[in-house]
């Protein structure tokens, strides 16, 4: 499953990178710029559907009631004023973000739960054509094998418009090859931008398999070690009860606190996410606490890592990084502190102190606390 807040996060600071980057020399960037913009393939062509789906969805409110937009002629024309402005996209900076963070998310989307963004994607339309799907074909680079598995279901649907829902369903029953090469390799592509790994944005699902393994064993064990209680002579005296009974349930308690700390390890959080769920039950500290960890790398959430990055190490992510090692080398608060300090307060001016550094410190006290 995909951690859309995270991936929402995430998109939105890459989409500022790159239009900082790529804006910092020229005003505007062109249809086929966007082409080329990234190494990602995907990437360049979500921008470029983004782009036409916003531009159709104007066109749409801009048509009047006065006029036949279903005549021939009519169609011909807007059909060429598309082709026209397609060989002439120029778009501002200001304008140019929002595509390209919605293009970032969708490519992720896609490329780590195909079928979960296909269904989004469709099941909101009141009609599809397997028409339609051809047409936007063209668009998707990974996944095709799956991508072409559900326009064949579609067609073999023998309907030639389809509601949306008619689409997500089919989409959902598809079984197509879902490329997870493709997935890895856009996921590496992503972090080459701006660091990123398959726990900042998928939430895993927690490993059940352990729990039965140790229900399966302990409960053995439990009968080996008191074999003669089940079969006791004398059943009718009270005291051989009570003491085939008392037993029995330390073993009970025995297997109940064998099997705590076991299960406690399969239920520790796997994602940022899950991390984020438990803080919003708990305090941090007791967060902390429970899981008696000391990397202070695994507490720093996704929104939390661009902030910091971007408000005191001039979004420098190596530098970040730079910052976590050192924490996590100190021995102490007050170590980490100054050699924090002496590593980056001149560099990126924390004289002031500003409001995110006080945040920042206040998370690596209680590091040190628990």
């Amino acid at each position: 499953m995909i951690n859309k807040e995270q991936l929402h996060s995430y998109s939105l600071a890459l989409a500022e990178k790159i239009t900082t980057e790529y804006f910092s020399k020229k005003s505007e960037i062109t249809g086929k710029e966007i082409i080329s913009l990234t190494a990602i393939e995907q990437l360049n062509f979500f921008i470029l559907k983004t782009l036409f789906g916003r531009w159709k969805d104007e066109e749409d409110k801009l048509r009047s009631p006065y006029f036949n937009y279903e005549d021939k002629a009519v169609k011909e024309a807007l059909a060429n004023l598309l082709i026209q402005l397609s060989n002439n996209i120029s778009i501002k900076r200001e304008f140019f973000r929002p595509l390209l963070s919605k293009a970032i998310y969708d490519t992720l989307f896609y490329a780590l739960e195909p079928s979960e963004y296909l269904q989004e994607y469709f099941s909101s339309r009141k009609t599809v054509s397997p028409n339609d799907i051809r047409k936007e074909a063209k668009y998707f680079k990974i996944n095709t094998d799956f991508f072409h598995d559900i326009l064949t279901r579609v067609e073999q649907s023998g309907k030639n418009d389809l509601s949306g829902k008619e689409t997500a369903q089919i989409i959902k029953e598809a079984s197509g090859t879902v490329s997870a090469q493709d997935a890895e390799k856009t996921l590496n592509g992503f972090s080459k931008l701006l660091k990123i790994e398959i726990e900042d944005v998928a939430i895993k699902p927690k490993v059940e398999s352990s729990s039965p393994v140790i229900s399966m064993k302990l409960p053995e064990k439990s009968v080996e070690e008191t074999p003669p209680q089940p079969t006791t002579e004398v059943p009718q005296e009270a005291p051989t009860p009570k003491q085939t009974d008392t037993s029995e349930k330390p073993a009970e308690e025995t297997v109940a606190k064998q099997t705590e700390p076991e299960q406690k390890a399969t239920e520790e959080p796997a994602t940022l996410n899950d991390l984020f769920k438990k803080r919003e039950e708990n305090s941090l500290a007791e967060t902390f606490r429970k899981n008696k960890l000391r990397q202070f790398r695994s507490y720093i959430t996704l929104n939390q890592r661009f902030l910091f990055a971007g408000s005191l190490f001039g979004n420098d992510q190596d530098a970040f990084n730079k910052s976590i090692d050192i924490i996590e080398a100190a021995d102490s608060y007050a170590d980490a502190k100054d050699m924090l300090y002496g590593t980056f307060a001149e560099k990126y001016n924390w004289k002031e102190e500003p409001e995110e550094l006080q945040e920042f410190l206040k998370l690596i006290q209680l590091r040190f606390e628990v």
